[in-house]
């Protein structure tokens, strides 16, 4: 019996597969695997990857490398925001912006989905992208989380243009409304879809609560006898291990709070989302590690 194929576009660079947003794609797609074939489409700067790599026989990786031109055009709207090093945000107003403009994406796009059975927006950035690539196509969107209100908390910290938080607002509502289904990683978040986006309530039923999943099936772990213990202060450890996003500051607001009621466990807090608590006057069990790698 021949398997669906579905292609899955995302808007940053895949490569190395060592950081938590590919892990988090790695996971999902292996686990759909299970009845598609699976085309995940990757975009880099420099030619520095391979333009395929097959991770199983049912999982391809595409990569696109983008032109010149798109580089030259995010320099210009950083200039024109007046954005310096401390203030650049991400590439994504770029991919929103620009990347369903120039026909060489368009056409490779075409070409990758042309047997696919269902394209999906890895994050809104790439809806433009695939709305106008992909035509008779079933589009999904994947949603990694509420993007306007994980922009708003991070873009806004470096005061941020409202045009372009408008700019995503206005994408995801649309994906929110026009694709056919919404993979959504909690039940948390697809009812703030519903209510920041006047989503009617007879559309609920596309939205898919998917959870959060991780690939760490490929990383080497190391045997608890022989692991360096990070303190002979603390008879306990306990790990959280996240990015910025607002509801991960969440969960570690809380497992700082048990640091404090426990000052006999250690709490290290991994990833990007020790930057939010870096001037923050923690307790002395609380540890800071940076991105995990």
């Amino acid at each position: 019996m021949s398997r669906s194929v579905l292609t899955a576009v995302n808007h940053y660079c895949l490569f190395p597969f060592n950081h938590g947003g590919s892990l988090g794609i790695r996971g999902l797609y292996k686990a759909l695997s299970e009845w598609f074939d699976i085309n995940i489409v990757t975009f880099s700067v420099p030619n520095y990857y391979p333009k395929e790599l097959y991770i199983n026989k049912h999982i391809k990786v595409i990569n696109i490398v983008l032109p010149k031109k798109l580089a030259d055009l995010q320099k210009e709207m950083y200039k024109e925001y007046g954005m310096k090093s401390d203030t650049v945000i991400d590439s994504s107003p770029a991919v929103l912006r620009w990347y369903h403009k120039f026909s060489e994406i368009i056409d490779e796009i075409r070409q990758i989905v042309k047997d696919s059975d269902v394209v999906l927006a890895e994050h809104a950035f790439t809806w433009y992208l695939i709305k106008k690539a992909c035509l008779g196509k079933h589009l999904w969107y994947r949603a990694n989380n509420v993007e306007y209100d994980y922009k708003v908390d991070t873009w806004g910290q470096i005061g941020c243009p409202k045009d372009l938080l408008q700019e995503v607002y206005d994408i995801e509502r649309e994906c929110c409304l026009n694709a056919e289904k919404i993979l959504a990683v909690s039940s948390l978040e697809i009812d703030r879809f519903i209510r920041l986006y006047h989503i009617p309530e007879n559309m609920r039923g596309k939205f898919m609560n998917i959870h959060s999943g991780y690939d760490v099936d490929n990383l080497d772990a190391t045997l608890p006898s022989a692991r360096k213990k990070l303190s002979n202060k603390y008879e306990y450890t306990g790990i959280f291990i996240a990015s910025g996003a607002p509801h991960q500051r969440q969960a570690a607001d809380h497992c700082i709070k048990i640091a404090r009621e426990c000052p006999d466990i250690q709490i290290v807090l991994m990833g990007s989302i020790g930057k939010a608590y870096m001037d923050k006057d923690l307790p002395e069990n609380v540890l800071l590690t940076g991105i995990v790698t």
